[in-house]
Order: structure tokens, then C-alpha cells, then sequence
């Protein structure tokens, strides 16, 4: 049974919520439900969850998202109507089944030197050769995503997603990783895939989210310096720096700062840190007891949490070392003068405090002045992520609405676009 759900809040503020159901037997003979939300593509599916039937006949389904759904099932036109645990009123109406999309999904793993990458390939219909992307996922010890593939093999592209070295199923430690290795997995990652004889060679390209775009910059790098290693066919960058990570760390400081209404010595603090981590002649012990003091004067001021993650601030002396900005250190400016014609995207979010908008907008135009196949693409109304969240937008008027959390669909509209354009996809 599948369905698509009118969704409509209490007064007058009526919402049309893009919500199917899909209600089935699993294998245990339970009846299990799965929603979908359209508007949210690029995400994975959620679970099924269990589905119950009361002494009335009304299908129960408490673990449905908005706190759970109490639906009647109309059995002459075959539709179902109810309420969200919120109280919002729902109806189901039947709808087509999905298009038969055939694509193969493969469980895969890539030598990467010293450690074994465990990977998803997802390849679309037909022998091929296909185009080809290789998902690069952004700071911290993250797993594949797995959503990526789904969505972009229905437009003709193979994509490779793979666990990060020391997460998910890849082998290696993840917390003591350094750039340098981190490029190199991401360059076998691109190899490996070249040499697949259902993927075209000369079409494979990199994404690169967030801190994964100076991962994607540096296996660029490592191409223009090796001549056994082919540059990949292009780069996008979705919410990704385009300064060294020095000066983004300096400038997301000072953007956060802003955010949060620090006062200067706070900001001065923040910038402090980056100087005494970034001080190689300094001890292990005036490194930490330096950072300590700055992370008890952010903890008494409430902006540690917002200011610093686990891997900025030591521990303990021993530690020191193992800072994310100690074992990371890259500028990617001379690379961007060598990649000529490259087709290079920059996604990035106008609202953006991590990777700020204007220093990095500016900062690949004066990299690549000449480079007639850069574009850069701002999202509208969105941070450091790809969502909208709930908000109440201006009209030109001057009346408001109620904007629902949603997925901004010009990441996915720009991006299969600038493949389009540059012959990665077909049109």
C-alpha cells in the first residue's frame, strides 16, 4: 500500500507535506511501514517501523514521524485518513508505483596503502561506460553516506561512497589521520574506480563536502605533481572552504564570534588558539596549559560548545599533537593556478558561518580568474548544511508565511546542470 499524505496544521496555517507511506509485510509477516519525504532527497530512507491495528480498525503507527499517525481506511475509494500525534490532519491518497529505476549496488573494498577503504558503488542501467563521482565526506570520523548514489545514478552516474579510514568498515584510526593520508585515500578511491571497466576514465570527478573540498583539492594537487596519476575530470565543492585551513579556521572564528555576540577578548582568545596550536616551538605543555585556559574562559562564557570541537582542544600535553589543526595543514591557492580549464562548482551557502561566504566566493575568483568553466553557485537561506529549516520569510508586500524545513533543491538542480553542461552526464 502506498500513499501520499495532505497534511494540514490546525487554524489557518495549512501545509501540503510531500509524505509517502509505504505500508508492507516484512519477512516476519509483521506489517511494517517506511516513509518517504521527497522534499528531503539526498537523505536515506527511514526505517520501517511497526504497524498496529486497534479494536476500531484504525491503523496505528506510533513511531511515524510527527510523534506517530491514527489512520482510518476509507474501503470504498480506498484512501486513508487521520492524525499526526501533533494533531495535524493527514489523508493518504493511493498513488503509482515508482518507476522501475534499475540500478546495481555494490558492497566493495579499495586498497589505499596501508589500510583497506569498505566503499558503496552505485551504477546506473546498462554495460556502460558510465561517468563516475567520488563522494568525499567532510571533517571527522564519518561513515559513507549511502544517499548520494541513489539519488544521482537515476541521471546516468556511477558513485562511489566510502567509509572514511578508521570508520564504519574501512580499516586504520581515524582520530590520529593526517591530511596527506587522507588525500592519498581519497586519490586510490579515484583510481580504483578509473580502473573499473563499466566506469569511463576520462569522466570521473570528486565532491568534496565541507572540509572534504581541501581533500578534493589536494588529490588534484597529488595528480598535477604525479605524471602516472590523471587529474580528476572535475571538482565540486559543496559548503567547501576555498582559503588554506588556517585562514578559515581564523575566519569562521570571527564569523561565529559575530554570530554569537562575543565581546573582543573573546574573539581575541579564539584567535589565540589558533596562533599557540599552530606555534610548533612551543611545548607540549605550554600548547595545553595555554588551550586550557582558553577553554575554561569559553566554558565560563557559555561559547565553548559553539566554538570548538573535540579535536581543537587537548586533553592533556600528550594530546597536543593529535589536533585536528596540527595534523591538518593545506592551502589549496597555488593549486587552483594550475587547473587551467578545469570544470570546477562551489556550492556555498549565504548564510554560511563555518565556510563564510565572501572570503571563499572571493577567493576562488582571484585563484582562477582565467578558468572560463568555474562557477560558483550561493544557496539562498541556508547555512553550513543544505536545509532551510522553519522560518517565517518576508514577501515583497511585507507579509510573512510559515516556510517549513525543507531540502534546498538548487543544490541538486545546479549541480546536475553543471555535469550537463561539462558532458559528465547525459542530457
Amino acid at each position: 500500500m502506498r500513499r501520499q499524505a495532505d497534511c494540514g496544521l490546525a487554524k489557518s496555517d495549512i501545509r501540503t507535506l510531500a509524505t509517502e507511506l509505504i505500508i508492507a509485510r516484512a519477512a516476519s509477516g509483521e506489517l511494517k511501514a517506511t516513509q518517504r519525504m521527497p522534499d528531503w532527497f539526498g537523505y536515506a530512507d527511514f526505517d520501517a517501523v511497526a504497524v498496529q491495528l486497534d479494536e476500531q480498525g484504525r491503523v496505528l503507527i506510533p513511531d511515524a514521524l510527527y510523534d506517530g499517525l491514527t489512520l482510518q481506511f476509507d474501503p470504498v475509494f480506498r484512501q486513508m485518513i487521520g492524525k499526526t500525534g501533533r494533531g495535524q490532519s493527514v489523508h493518504f491518497m493511493r498513488m503509482l508505483p515508482d518507476p522501475i529505476v534499475r540500478n546495481v549496488i555494490e558492497e566493495v573494498l579499495i586498497p589505499a596503502g596501508d589500510v583497506t577503504l569498505a566503499a558503496t558503488l552505485s551504477l546506473p542501467e546498462g554495460t556502460g561506460p558510465h561517468p563516475a563521482m567520488v563522494m568525499i565526506s567532510g571533517r571527522g570520523c564519518w561513515g559513507r553516506g549511502r544517499s548520494f548514489g541513489r539519488v544521482l545514478t537515476r541521471y546516468g552516474m556511477a558513485v562511489l561512497e566510502y567509509d572514511k579510514r578508521g570508520t564504519g568498515q574501512s580499516s586504520g584510526d581515524c582520530d590520529r589521520a593526517t591530511f596527506d593520508q587522507l588525500v592519498a585515500d581519497a586519490g586510490a578511491a579515484l583510481q580504483w574506480l578509473r580502473d573499473d571497466p563499466r566506469i569511463d576514465a576520462r569522466r570521473v570527478g570528486l565532491q568534496g563536502g565541507s572540509a572534504g573540498a581541501w581533500t578534493a583539492q589536494g588529490v588534484a594537487a597529488l595528480a598535477l605533481d604525479d605524471p602516472d596519476f590523471d587529474v580528476p575530470a572535475y571538482i565540486v565543492t559543496y559548503i567547501g572552504p576555498s582559503t588554506s585551513i588556517e585562514t578559515q579556521q581564523r575566519e569562521s572564528g570571527d564569523a561565529l564570534a559575530d554570530q554569537l555576540g562575543l565581546d573582543e577578548s573573546a574573539k581575541a582568545a579564539i584567535q589565540r588558539s589558533v596562533d599557540v596550536t599552530l606555534d610548533f616551538t612551543l611545548s607540549n605543555e605550554t600548547v595545553f596549559a595555554e588551550l586550557d585556559a582558553i577553554r575554561e574562559k569559553a566554558s565560563e562564557e557559555g561559547w565553548l560548545s559553539q566554538m570548538f570541537g573535540d579535536t581543537d582542544l587537548p586533553v592533556s600535553p600528550e594530546a597536543v599533537d593529535q589536533l585536528w589543526l596540527r595534523r591538518f595543514q593545506f592551502d589549496p591557492a597555488s593549486t587552483f593556478s594550475r587547473l587551467g580549464s578545469m570544470p570546477y562548482l562551489s556550492l556555498l551557502g549565504e548564510d554560511d558561518s563555518i565556510v563564510p561566504l565572501p572570503y571563499n566566493a572571493d577567493a576562488l575568483r582571484e585563484a582562477m580568474p582565467d578558468n572560463p568553466n568555474l562557477k560558483i553557485v550561493i544557496i539562498p537561506g541556508t547555512g553550513h548544511g543544505v536545509e532551510h529549516g522553519d522560518r517565517d520569510p518576508v514577501l515583497p508586500d511585507g507579509t510573512t508565511y510559515r516556510k517549513f524545513d525543507t531540502v534546498e533543491p538548487l543544490y541538486f538542480t545546479e549541480l546536475i546542470d553543471f555535469l550537463r553542461v561539462h558532458g559528465q552526464l547525459p542530457r
